[in-house]
């Protein structure tokens, strides 16, 4: 799991700064400029993007406490988008790939721990094989 330092220094203050400023006017460009289908309908989208980015930079760029509520704002969006998404991708994963093998080795009577009551016996002979002393187990 991933930690937030929600009480940065100046350096890592600076350090986020400068590398969410570019990222979000690249991004802000991208919603701008391209067509996303329906969010070409909301061009005000780059501007809040543009708009974040400039006030991240000019407060927590100088690494001064003044940054600290645009980096708390932001690392909390994205502590929730990524927790979300991870439990998304998780469910899916599941329910869209384990489940369906589950179901179909079910169907197909695979029984790989023996849940099933035994017919006469749970003894299982092992295979013998030629004994070998540098092979102990």
């Amino acid at each position: 799991m991933i930690t937030i330092d929600w009480h940065p220094d100046s350096a890592h203050l600076r350090r986020w700064a400068f590398l969410t400023a570019p990222a979000l006017g690249l991004v802000g460009c991208l919603f701008r400029f391209v067509d996303w289908g329906p969010f070409a309908q909301a061009p005000g989208f780059a501007l809040v993007l543009w708009g974040f980015g400039a006030f991240a930079l000019l407060t927590a760029g100088t690494g001064t406490r003044a940054g600290l509520p645009a980096y708390w704002a932001w690392m909390s969006f994205v502590w929730i988008v990524g927790t979300v998404i991870g439990v998304v991708a998780l469910a899916v994963v599941f329910f869209g790939v384990i489940t369906p093998l589950g179901l179909a080795a079910r169907l197909c009577g695979r029984d790989r721990l023996r849940l099933r009551p035994p017919t006469s016996s749970m003894w299982v002979a092992l295979p013998t094989t030629p004994h070998d002393p540098e092979r102990q187990f």
